[in-house]
């Protein structure tokens, strides 16, 4: 039902609250659009900021999806199933708890690279990619010394263990699903 108007918003359908974020144009609500945005959230509620700071990301695909100009940069749109794939491989391949925006600057071009010859993806997509996540500045830190890299275990010999991993693509048989109202 979403209309060429609310096709990137969130919330558009919600009556209680509206729409809580555009990204298109994540300016909007209060929230960036690139990381050295004035809006970019640096306390610490919000858990670092990951919601507020959806923005940056929200911007890069919506660039990438749709295509566009922005700080600069001209992006050829990719469409939905590029993107989706591209985010789909990172997210189950590259990524980690870890992970922050400079991850996944480098995880989407990963991700890219690793995925041509699939799905009509070609390297000059990947460049496309690399247009959008320049154009929100996504290598850059809001300040200095925001987002400092720790390493993934402090302890010398210790490596992280997954106590319950489920790429769902066997199904949903560990999972319970529901809804409060409505069918589920």
């Amino acid at each position: 039902t979403d209309t060429a108007l609310t096709r990137w918003q969130m919330g558009e359908d919600l009556t209680a609250f509206g729409v809580i974020r555009d990204m298109e144009d994540p300016t909007i609500y209060g929230d960036p659009d690139k990381m050295t945005s004035a809006n970019y959230y640096t306390l610490g509620s919000d858990n670092g900021g990951v919601h507020f700071n959806s923005g940056v990301n929200n911007k890069a695909v919506f660039l990438m999806v749709d295509g566009g100009t922005f700080n600069g940069r001209t992006v050829t749109a990719l469409g939905i199933v590029k993107v989706a794939k591209i985010y789909y491989y990172a997210q189950t391949n590259l990524l980690n708890s870890g992970s922050d925006y400079s991850s996944l600057y480098y995880a989407l071009q990963t991700s890219c690279s690793a995925l041509i010859g699939t799905a009509g993806i070609t390297s000059a997509d990947c460049l496309e990619v690399l247009d959008a996540i320049d154009a929100v500045e996504m290598n850059l830190q809001p300040v200095a010394g925001f987002n400092t890299e720790k390493a993934l275990c402090d302890f010398p010999g210790e490596i992280p263990v997954n106590r319950f991993y489920d790429n769902l693509e066997n199904g949903a048989g560990n999972w319970v699903s529901g809804a409060t109202t409505g069918t589920d």
